[in-house]
C-alpha cells in the first residue's frame, strides 16, 4: 500500500539521497534506453545489487562488491528490526535528541548512531512497528567499505522482492514475518542524530497512521493487517545497481550551474540555482519535527512559517553525492525549524510545517549525469496474489494542503471514502504504449508553463488486462491544484468518494478522462513543442534554455493523452543542447485533450517559482499567469524545452545513441 511504499520511499530515499554517490561528468544526462523491451537497469560495476528476496522473512538486500556500506551502528545499541505479528508497525522514538545528519568524510557516511540506545525496529505484534528509539541521541549510519546489503526477508507474509531474470515484476506477497535489514561494511554512514525534540511516527489506530512528531519520541510506524505483497523479481536481465566503486557514481554536487530551490516567504520558488557544491544536508536547527498524527480528517500538509525554502545549498563539508563524475552536492539544510507531519485522528495527516526557513537546494556544478540503460528485458509488474489490495479509505475528509507564507497546506480530503480508481471515462485517457522504442523530451524553447486545474470532475485510471486495476475516480469534484498567490495551495478534494484501487481486468490502461472540463496546455513565451516521436531508442535529456517555462492551462478543451500511433509527438527541443523527449516507435502517443475546463496550472504569480538556474541561464519555472497552457500540439510553434547554458544536461538518452 501507499504506506508501505511511503515508508520504504522515504527509507529507501534517505538512504539513496545520504548513501549514494554519483559525481558528474562534464554534463548531466538523464538517460533511458530501452533495449528490445523496456530495461530500467543502474548497473554500476559488477557488484552492487539491491534485492528483494522474501524467505521465511522478508529482506532488502543491496549488496556492493568492494566499496559501499550501508551501516547502522549505534553508541552503544542499535537495532533495526522489522517483525510483523498481526498487524505492522514502523516506528522511530528518540529520547531526548534526535538527529538526521549527512557527514561526508573522505567517504560518504550515513549515519544512526543512538548514543545510549538507538532502535530502528519494525515489531510486527498485533501491529508491526518500524521503530527507531535512541535514549539521548540518536544516530542512522551506513559505512560502505567491501560489502553493503540493504535486505527486506519477508516469511510467509510480506514479501519486496527484486530479482532480475528474464524479466521484471515488482510483487507485493506478505509472508509472516518481515524483516528489514542493515548491514554495513567499512566506511559508509547514515547517521541520524535528533535535537531534543523530532519525531517521525507511523502509527496505524483504526486506520494506518504515519507520524512524525519530534518532541521527545520518535517513532515510524507501519501496520498491516494479514496479507499484504510487495514484490520486485526481476529475471535475469533486469538489474538495479548502485555499484559505487570505478564505474557506477550516482552525484549531485553541481558547481557552478544547477540550484533547485523552494523558497516560499512572501513569495514562494523553487529555483535550481548551482552554487560551487551543492549540500543537502538534514540539519534541523533548534527543533525538526516529522509527524504523522491521525486526526478525524486526512491531511498532508506543508505549512512553512513565515519563510519557506527547499534548497540545495552545497557548502564545503558535507556531501550527498551520488558522484559519477567530480562534483555534485545535493544538500539539505533547515533553518530554525522544519516540521514534517502526519497526523492522521480516525484518518491520517501528513503535514511539513518548516518555521521560519527551510531549505533543499540541489546545485549542479559543470557535469552531471543520471543515467538508466534498460538491457533487453524490462518488465514492472503489479500482480495481486489472493490477497493483495492497496486501499485508501480515509475517515471523512482527507487533505493534503501546501500554504507557504503563513497559510501552506496539502491536502487530501476524501469524503465518505477515498477512491484512487483507473477507470477512464470517454474523453480523457493517457496510455503509454511504447512499441519498439520510446522518446519522451523535453526541449524547451525560451519559455514555458504548465498548469493544470481541472474544472468539475477528473479521472485517472490503470485498467491492467486480467490482473490488475489502479483507478482514481473522484466522485463528483476532484481538484489538484497548485494556487500561489501569498498563499501556495497544493489541494486534491474528492467529492464524496475517492479510491484507489488494484483491480486486475482484461485490459491494462493508465488513463486520465476528466469529465467535461479538464485541459493540460503548454505554451512557451515564442516556441514550444512537446512531441512523442517513436524511434528505437529512449532519450531523456533536461537541457534548460535561458529560460524555461512549463504550464498546462485548461482552457474549454482540454485533453490528456497518451495514444501510441504512427504521427503523434511530444517533444521538448531546446535550443541545440537540451531534449527531453519522450519518441516512442509507431505507437505511443500523449494527449492532453480535456473536456471544456479542466486545468492544472502552476501559475504563481509575484509568489510561486519553480526554477533550476544553471550558470546564469537555466530556469524552470511555473508561473501562473492569466494565460499559461500546456497544449500537446507537436507543430512548429510549441516547444517544451529546458536548455542548459553550455553545461548543464539531464537527458534520458541510452548509452550508445545519445
Amino acid at each position: 500500500d501507499w504506506l508501505s511504499v511511503l515508508s520504504l520511499s522515504l527509507l529507501l530515499g534517505s538512504l539513496d539521497q545520504w548513501g549514494s554517490a554519483m559525481e558528474p561528468a562534464e554534463t548531466l544526462r538523464l538517460t533511458a534506453e530501452p533495449a528490445e523491451t523496456f530495461r530500467l537497469p543502474i548497473e554500476p560495476a559488477e557488484t552492487l545489487r539491491l534485492t528483494l528476496e522474501p524467505g521465511e522473512t522478508i529482506r532488502l538486500t543491496a549488496e556492493l562488491a568492494e566499496t559501499i556500506r550501508l551501516t547502522a551502528e549505534p553508541a552503544e545499541t542499535l537495532r533495526l528490526t522489522l517483525e510483523p505479528a498481526e498487524t505492522l508497525r514502523l516506528t522511530a522514538e528518540p529520547a531526548e535528541t534526535l538527529r538526521l545528519t549527512l557527514e561526508p568524510a573522505e567517504t560518504l557516511k550515513l549515519t544512526a548512531e543512538p548514543a545510549e540506545t538507538l532502535r530502528l525496529t519494525l515489531e510486527p505484534a498485533e501491529t508491526i512497528r518500524l521503530t527507531a528509539e535512541l535514549a539521548e541521541t540518536l544516530r542512522l549510519t551506513a559505512e560502505p567499505a567491501e560489502t553493503l546489503r540493504l535486505t527486506l526477508q519477508p516469511a510467509e507474509t510480506i514479501r519486496l522482492t527484486a530479482e532480475p531474470a528474464e524479466t521484471f515484476r515488482l510483487t507485493a506477497e506478505p509472508a509472516e514475518t518481515l524483516r528489514l535489514t542493515l548491514e554495513p561494511a567499512e566506511t559508509i554512514r547514515i547517521t541520524a542524530e535528533p535535537a531534543e525534540t523530532l519525531r517521525l511516527t507511523l502509527q496505524p489506530a483504526e486506520t494506518i497512521r504515519l507520524t512524525a512528531e519530534p518532541a521527545e519520541t520518535l517513532r515510524l510506524t507501519l501496520e498491516p493487517a494479514e496479507t499484504l505483497r510487495l514484490t520486485a523479481e526481476p529475471a535475469e536481465t533486469f538489474r538495479l545497481t548502485a555499484e559505487p566503486a570505478e564505474t557506477f557514481r550516482l552525484t549531485a554536487e553541481p558547481a557552478e550551474t544547477l540550484k533547485l530551490t523552494a523558497e516560499p516567504a512572501e513569495t514562494l520558488r523553487l529555483p535550481a540555482e548551482p552554487a560551487e557544491t551543492i549540500r543537502l544536508p538534514a540539519e534541523p536547527a533548534e527543533n525538526l519535527r516529522l509527524t504523522a498524527e491521525p486526526a478525524e480528517t486526512f491531511r498532508l500538509t506543508a505549512e512553512p512559517a513565515e519563510t519557506f525554502r527547499l534548497t540545495a545549498e552545497p557548502a564545503e563539508t558535507f556531501r550527498l553525492p551520488i558522484e559519477p563524475a567530480e562534483t555534485l552536492r545535493l544538500t539539505a539544510e533547515p533553518a530554525e525549524t522544519l516540521r514534517l507531519t502526519l497526523q492522521p485522528a480516525e484518518t491520517i495527516r501528513l503535514t511539513a510545517e518548516p518555521a521560519e526557513t527551510l531549505r533543499l537546494t540541489l546545485q549542479p556544478a559543470e557535469t552531471f549525469r543520471l543515467t538508466a540503460e534498460p538491457a533487453e528485458t524490462f518488465r514492472l509488474t503489479a500482480e495481486p496474489a489472493e490477497t493483495l489490495r492497496l486501499t485508501l479509505e480515509p475517515a471523512e475528509t482527507i487533505r493534503i494542503t501546501a500554504e507557504p507564507a503563513e497559510t501552506l497546506r496539502l491536502t487530501l480530503q476524501p469524503a465518505e471514502t477515498i477512491r484512487l480508481t483507473a477507470e477512464p471515462a470517454e474523453t480523457f485517457r493517457l496510455p503509454i504504449e511504447p512499441s519498439e522504442t520510446l522518446r519522451l523530451t523535453l526541449e524547451p524553447a525560451e519559455t514555458i508553463r504548465i498548469t493544470a486545474e481541472p474544472a468539475e470532475t477528473l479521472r485517472l485510471t490503470l485498467e491492467p488486462a486480467e490482473t490488475i486495476r489502479l483507478t482514481a475516480e473522484p466522485a463528483e469534484t476532484l481538484r489538484l491544484t497548485l494556487e500561489p498567490a501569498e498563499t501556495l495551495r497544493l489541494t486534491a478534494e474528492p467529492a464524496e468518494t475517492f479510491r484507489l484501487t488494484a483491480e486486475p481486468a482484461e485490459t491494462f490502461r493508465l488513463t486520465a478522462e476528466p469529465a467535461e472540463t479538464l485541459k493540460l496546455t503548454a505554451e512557451p513565451a515564442e516556441t514550444l513543442r512537446l512531441p512523442a516521436e517513436p524511434a528505437e531508442t529512449i532519450r531523456l535529456p533536461a537541457e534548460p534554455a535561458e529560460n524555461l517555462r512549463l504550464t498546462a492551462e485548461p482552457a474549454e478543451t482540454f485533453r490528456l493523452t497518451a495514444e501510441p500511433a504512427e504521427t503523434f509527438r511530444l517533444t521538448a527541443e531546446p535550443a541545440e543542447t537540451f531534449r527531453l523527449p519522450i519518441e516512442p516507435a509507431e505507437t505511443l502517443r500523449l494527449t492532453l485533450e480535456p473536456a471544456e475546463t479542466i486545468r492544472i496550472t502552476a501559475e504563481p504569480a509575484e509568489t510561486l517559482r519553480l526554477t533550476t538556474e544553471p550558470a546564469e541561464t537555466l530556469k524552470l519555472t511555473a508561473e501562473p499567469a492569466e494565460t499559461l497552457r500546456l497544449p500537446a500540439e507537436p507543430a512548429e510553434t510549441i516547444r517544451l524545452t529546458a536548455e542548459p547554458a553550455e553545461t548543464f544536461r539531464l537527458p534520458a538518452e541510452p548509452a550508445e545513441t545519445h
